[in-house]
């Protein structure tokens, strides 16, 4: 039936920022958006029609379906549709949400999202959603909304403004023409008024009388307009009418959320049961498609609570026959939620364990992400969760991988309290596996002993299954990657790639090129550690989506990378900090917050922004003290007295900072404890700065030991350190051979971050250019510190005053070092000519008139020692 006066208003909302349709169910609130659809495209309007249901108000989960259907309908969301895929498991909301917003924003030409049963979700968290995308998109995109009761999104006030629309229930009746219109064909026009008297025009009552009229068009249509007149209808009037089959099929539809003719068929365990469907024509209108295609269907939801609640009336034990037959045939389908979904339904919470177990338990995140099992957990109540010690160790793994790891330890903890019904050999394997992984996040002292201990525990190799020995060797790898045994993490990571391709676990084989990365940065070797950084990268973006937990890890360590490279700029410095604290919130371990950390402060550094470190330091202290993470404590700390060294009074650390760096240093020994051997480089190479003569051994120390370890990374810090110590205590001389020899370790892998953030040497390369400016065999090197201070230049423009050229700033170290005019065209080959032409431009720019004076002015001026 055309709804046209309703249909122009809908049409008239697409400029707004919201149309609400609000009333109970029955009222046509679907057809009548229906009908807008139908024309919407002709008229050049793009629309994604998301319907929710009972028990999904998840805020990750009710974006992911936004992007998905939004995908369908035209807009260009590639980024998102991956995540979206697998629920934005570990996603951040507010980051998806904020590039969703700029991805509309985008886009021309309007667009239409229509949320159907916006009721069956709605929460703060799906509220807070809706009300961002109405508030912070533009005026091409409109949200429709069809929902029983007045949404909690400040609907009044963008009424009152005009930004929305609201079509209530009274609007939605049937006017007396429309009535006569529904029932033409079956009855006469005074049939249809006395119909529409007692109706007041309620759709779905409506369509109800004229089922029952053509089924016994002489039998008196009852009056009311409540409940009861819907059950009447349905009971006296209708289903008495239908065959016993027929009665059946529609009893079973009633408890299978979407249906189709496989399915159908199953679940009556009949061929032939989805024929039947023809004899259904009368109730046409009572069955939604749910795809253009035709495929999968659902009841009409008034329609189906009122069966649903007959058939359990007449056999409670026939409703959850076939909830559990729905449940066999999506488990066979490979389709663990709603098989889980609809055994929960039947109260079947055997079956719904037995089905997580057999999907793996905790494993599932591994094998199908995380979102599955969160998804198939929350389904079941809690009491039937503590009551499963396999449940409890699976909900433990997923808060571990959430970041929530005092949860994770209670839950697997209270776990060794419930003997296991199925298998309590299988049990204790699994507990020790996540025992294992929470150990690992946790990052205690007694971290490597528990794992001996657990590792003792699998003597047998047949007690795991490769994504067992897989997960197990990841945490190897973290283990000796913690202590700097690069060899033995190596020889772990090997077999862990072995293990996770023979389990086919994506994610497996994803977090192990994220550790092959990491451990090929930390020995320096930062073209096996791009590479294997990229392959991470799309990876998490190809099967997990570009806000996953995966991308983020990945993403930290490539800008890592490229910030020890210098090839970071300063816009970039928002979405890196973003990006390392999403792991910090999400799934990280304390090696990739130590190399973060670094970065940032590092990073910082090249763009001579003084506040970021402090504000890093701030945040990343505050996660560690909440989570007893002393090791990363002990790190921040470290860089607390490297912040004194460079901001303190005279360049100086202060006596308080010296004196705790020395009580580390002189206490530490690798053998004794291992995991804090990057504290200990990082203090040696401040003291070392500090030009501090009483501790000389610290320096050589700590060489010997990222020697020792292999980290070609932090030996490069400590050289720098000794270039800065010499620096500092005022023999350059000294310092510019070990800066030369650093320069071109440097060059072949273009390493320019460290000495990009490194004040004392950027000052120093200048003169050092010119030194190096007539040995032809010095060209290649030459080059490169060029490239290093234009680099810097950019980075940092108020480095660069602008005042000088970089040839008048050539000439001003020559003569700041007794040059004659003569000595000075030879040393930089340039005519004399050139060299007073340089030099009286200088006198100008510096307001003097002497030689003498120029170098008095460059020096109070920083621009020469």
């Amino acid at each position: 039936m055309p709804r046209n006066r309703l249909v122009s208003q809908l049409s008239d909302a697409v400029s707004k920022r919201l149309a609400l349709i609000v009333a109970p169910a029955g009222y046509g609130k679907s057809s009548l958006l229906g009908q807008w659809a139908a024309d919407a495209v002709e008229k050049g309007i793009r629309y994604g029609w998301l319907t929710l249901e009972q028990g999904e108000a998840d805020e990750k989960q009710f974006l992911a379906y936004i992007v998905l259907v939004l995908s369908r309908a035209g807009i260009k969301l590639d980024e998102l549709v991956t995540g979206a895929r697998d629920g934005f498991a570990d996603a951040s909301t507010s980051a998806v949400l904020a590039k969703l917003v700029r991805s509309l924003n985008d886009e021309e030409g309007q667009i239409v999202l229509i949320l159907e049963d916006y009721h069956s979700a709605e929460c703060e968290a799906v509220n807070a959603i809706t009300k961002r995308l109405i508030r912070d998109t533009l005026s091409q995109f409109t949200i429709f909304i069809d929902t029983r009761r007045q949404p909690n999104i400040d609907a009044f006030s963008l009424i009152a403004s005009g930004d929305a629309i609201e079509i209530d229930a009274q609007q939605l009746r049937l006017t007396k023409d429309e009535t006569l219109l529904a029932l033409r064909d079956v009855t006469d026009e005074n049939s249809g008024l006395e119909i529409y008297d007692q109706t007041e025009g309620w759709p779905v009552a409506v369509q109800l009388a004229r089922v029952q009229k053509r089924a016994a068009p002489d039998e008196p249509i009852l009056a009311g307009v409540d409940g009861g007149l819907v059950a009447s209808y349905l009971t006296e009037q209708v289903l008495s009418t239908l065959d016993d089959n027929t009665q059946e099929l529609l009893l079973t539809l009633a408890f299978l959320e979407r249906f189709n003719p496989e399915l159908t068929n199953y679940v009556l365990d009949s061929p032939s049961a989805w024929g039947r469907i023809d004899s259904l024509s009368s109730f046409a209108a009572l069955i939604v498609p749910l795809d253009n295609k035709g495929g999968w269907y659902r009841l009409h939801h008034l329609f189906a609570e009122y069966l649903r609640e007959m058939q359990i009336r007449q056999s409670h034990e026939k409703a959850s026959s076939i909830q559990l037959r729905a449940s066999h045939w999506h488990a066979e389908k490979k389709q663990l939620v709603e098989a889980v979904r609809y055994a929960a339904n039947a109260g079947d919470y055997d079956e719904c364990e037995k089905l997580i177990i057999a999907a793996g338990g905790w494993k599932i995140i591994l094998h199908d992400g995380i979102g599955v099992l969160r998804s198939a957990l929350r389904l079941l109540p809690d009491d039937v969760v503590a009551s499963s010690a396999r449940l409890m160790i699976a909900r433990a793994y997923l808060h571990c991988k959430y970041g929530e790891i005092p949860e994770a330890r209670a839950m697997l903890d209270a776990s060794e309290l419930i003997p296991d019904k199925l298998r309590p050999n299988l049990c204790d394997t699994d507990r020790l596996v996540v025992e294992s992984m929470i150990n690992l996040y946790e990052d205690r002292t007694s971290w490597t002993e528990n794992h001996s201990r657990i590792r003792r525990q699998y003597s047998d190799p047949a007690c795991l299954d490769a994504l067992g020995w897989g997960t197990i060797r990841c945490e190897e790898v973290l283990i000796h990657l913690s202590c700097a045994e690069f060899d033995l993490v190596s020889a772990r990571l090997r077999e862990a790639f072995s293990f996770m391709r023979q389990s086919a676990s994506v994610l497996g084989l994803n977090y192990c090129y994220i550790h092959a990365a990491h451990t090929a940065f930390y020995r320096g070797d930062l073209a096996t550690a791009a590479a294997n950084v990229e392959r991470a990268g799309k990876m998490a973006d190809e099967n997990f989506g570009s806000d996953s937990g995966l991308k983020a890890l990945a993403s930290v360590l490539g800008y890592t990378l490229r910030i020890w490279k210098g090839e970071c700029d300063r816009s970039e410095w928002p979405a890196f900090e973003e990006t390392l604290f999403h792991t910090v919130e999400n799934d990280g371990w304390v090696d990739i917050y130590i190399t973060g950390l670094n970065a940032a402060i590092l990073f910082a550094r090249q763009c001579g922004d003084g506040q970021a470190p402090y504000r890093i330091l701030s945040n990343m202290r505050a996660f560690a003290q909440q989570r007893n993470l002393d090791r990363l404590l002990k790190f921040c700390a470290m860089h607390e007295f490297a912040l004194a060294a460079h901001h303190g009074d005279g360049n100086i650390l202060s006596a308080a900072a010296t004196n705790a760096a020395k009580r580390f240093l002189q206490d530490y020994r690798y053998e004794d404890n291992k995991r804090d051997w990057q504290s200990y480089l990082l203090a040696a190479s401040v003291i070392a700065a500090a030009g501090s003569d009483d501790e000389p051994d610290h320096l050589a120390r700590a060489a010997a030991l990222a020697e020792h370890v292999g980290s070609g990374g932090w030996a490069l810090y400590l050289q720098l350190a000794q270039c800065v110590r010499h620096i500092r205590q005022g023999v350059t001389e000294e310092a510019k051979p070990e800066l030369i020899r650093l320069l071109k370790a440097a060059l072949p892998g273009r390493v320019m971050g460290p000495f990009l953030g490194t004040a004392e040497v950027l000052k120093l390369l200048p003169g050092l250019r010119s030194d190096l400016h007539q040995r032809e065999e010095e060209l290649i090197t030459l080059q490169f510190i060029h490239e290093i201070l234009e680099r810097a230049k950019t980075l940092n423009p108020v480095r660069d005053t602008g005042l000088l050229s970089e040839r008048e700033y050539e000439v001003l170290q020559k003569l700041a070092n007794g040059m004659s005019n003569k000595e000075i065209a030879r040393a930089l080959e340039l005519t004399e000519n050139t060299v007073k032409f340089h030099l009286k431009s200088l006198f100008s720019k510096l307001s003097v008139n002497k030689r003498t004076q120029a170098v008095i002015e460059a020096q109070r001026l920083g621009l020469v020692d």
